[in-house]
């Protein structure tokens, strides 16, 4: 009976995704205060694992602003369209892993000189990108399903 509550639990936990909204300026990805359930909500939703998608809008920042990724960062998918800029940085030890379509605007100012990888099970998975550079090992991943 345990082990059939555990896998129940496991399965619900991958449908119930959540968008993540960045919210309070500049700060730490891995801060829980600076994400959101929805734009310009409250801050303390918690960090967003790999099945869930990170959304950067006109309510994230009123200035422009540094997100700092320090370790490890996942997401689902990736959509930057805020029109202030927002410059990403990191250590040269970390890594933004991206499971789906990842999407910026020119607002968008790379300075994160981690891995980053794209890993995506679907074909139809989109990176849509404006003039952007990246600066250290960019991974391309598919997975089978």
């Amino acid at each position: 009976m345990v082990v059939f509550t555990l896998v129940i639990s496991t399965i619900s936990f991958n449908l119930f995704a959540a968008d993540f909204y960045w919210v309070g300026n500049s700060g730490s990805w891995n801060d829980a205060s600076h994400w959101a359930l929805s734009s310009g909500g409250q801050g303390g939703a918690g960090i967003p694992s790999q099945h869930d998608n990170v959304i950067f809008d006109n309510s994230s920042v009123n200035q422009p602003s540094n997100i700092l990724i320090q370790q490890q960062a996942f997401c689902y998918a990736f959509n930057f369209q805020t029109n202030k800029e927002i410059v990403f940085s990191s250590s040269s030890n970390a890594t933004l892993t991206v499971n789906g379509n990842f999407e910026v605007n020119n607002f968008y100012k790379n300075e994160f000189y981690g891995k980053t990888i794209f890993s995506s099970k679907s074909p139809e998975t989109q990176i849509i990108l404006i003039e952007l550079h990246f600066w250290e090992m960019l991974n391309f991943m598919h997975k089978q399903n």
